[in-house]
């Protein structure tokens, strides 16, 4: 599902993406996406959030940073903590408050990106979080391409290009434990840049 997705060309695309999520969900699907763009998390990382890893419910703030339990890093010895943008954290906040006003209390181990089934509490899996950005596409009306692995990959080119173009630096950021596998992140439009350069001789 994720394996040809690419980033978004533009905030413009990112936009209309985000304008094309509709539906009784659409403050969890919107913070799921913006959350998603904000942080360069894998989405299995993204949906075993739990509220305790953001927020503090004694005080009613979000944490400064995103605590990710060992068990839910992909080939990772230890836990890591990442900043929590601020844009996220406003997203986030008003899934919360729609999750406060449908009478469920927030506590610190609610999954985050919670599903709309009944009985235990629990995350949205994979293939849900798939079809919410496929049906947003389709709404949108953008081309092919864009999936669950679009927000880690746009993160990953808005980083490379924020940081004069520092592979090491993203890849830290992306928790890559080789670069190489950063490499092949950014090498989506490799094609497009080789046709402009066989254009340009």
């Amino acid at each position: 599902m994720s394996r040809g997705c690419r980033p978004f060309a533009d905030t413009g695309e990112e936009q209309l993406l985000l304008n094309g999520i509709e539906g009784t969900f659409v403050l969890r699907n919107r913070a799921l996406c913006i959350t998603g763009l904000k942080t360069s998390l894998r989405v299995s990382e993204l949906l075993a959030l739990r509220v305790g890893d953001i927020f503090d419910v004694q005080s009613g703030r979000f944490k400064p940073r995103i605590y990710l339990v060992r068990r839910n890093l992909k080939g990772k010895k230890s836990g890591r903590g990442i900043p929590l943008n601020k844009t996220a954290a406003f997203a986030l906040g008003r899934w919360f408050v729609a999750l406060r006003q449908k009478g469920l209390p927030l506590h610190s181990d609610l999954p985050v990106f919670l599903s709309r089934q009944g009985g235990v509490p629990r995350a949205i899996d994979r293939s849900v979080a798939f079809r919410v950005m496929q049906a947003a596409a389709r709404k949108a009306d953008l081309a092919d391409g864009i999936g669950t692995h679009t927000w880690r990959k746009t993160a990953a080119k808005r980083a490379y290009e924020a940081s004069g173009h520092d592979l090491i630096a993203v890849s830290r950021m992306l928790g890559h434990r080789s670069i190489l596998t950063t490499v092949d992140y950014l090498s989506w439009d490799l094609d497009v840049k080789t046709d402009g350069l066989l254009r340009s001789l």
